[in-house]
């Protein structure tokens, strides 16, 4: 079994970010005096900033792992819930750009493999059946060849360095 842990760098900064935009929120809002334009904007985002605050400062606290083992692996961490994912159902993995310069590692299941729902039918649209996100210590890129390389030849290609 191998197990990867998020970057406590790149949870730092996310953390860190959702800081700066709650005390920035809070800041104007203390100091409006009611003369200025709308301050809705604020009021709908500061739930926000808190909440992103509150996962962030978890996620530093307990940070993401991918576990990886003979049969397949698994992502724990965030909100969803863990899922195995085997790898006789991967068909490739690959790095997602999203589009705004953030990129992914994301995968493509085997067609038997795929779920019936509409949000994977969705999803497969887009390009990918599952992504997982790019808070590893390693590049996207490379955490990508070394999932296919675990993929085509099993557990013992794995190396961290």
């Amino acid at each position: 079994m191998v197990e990867l842990t998020a970057s406590r760098k790149k949870e730092a900064f996310r953390l860190l970010l959702a800081l700066i935009f709650l005390v920035g929120t809070i800041f104007v809002l203390s100091a409006d005096d009611g003369s200025g334009g709308s301050t809705w904007p604020l009021w709908l985002g500061l739930p926000l900033w808190l909440a992103g605050s509150l996962v962030f400062g978890w996620q530093f606290v307990k940070p993401p792992r991918l576990i990886l083992d003979h049969e397949g692996f698994t992502f724990t961490g965030r909100i969803r819930p863990m899922q195995k994912v085997r790898w006789h159902d991967v068909e490739d993995f690959f790095v997602w750009y999203s589009g705004r310069g953030n990129r992914f590692i994301a995968y493509k299941l085997k067609p038997e493999s795929r779920s019936d729902t509409l949000l994977a039918k969705v999803n497969h649209r887009f390009g990918a059946d599952g992504i997982l996100p790019s808070i590893w210590p390693m590049s996207a890129e490379a955490l990508v060849a070394k999932l296919n390389a675990v993929r085509h030849g099993g557990l013992g290609r794995m190396q961290l360095n």
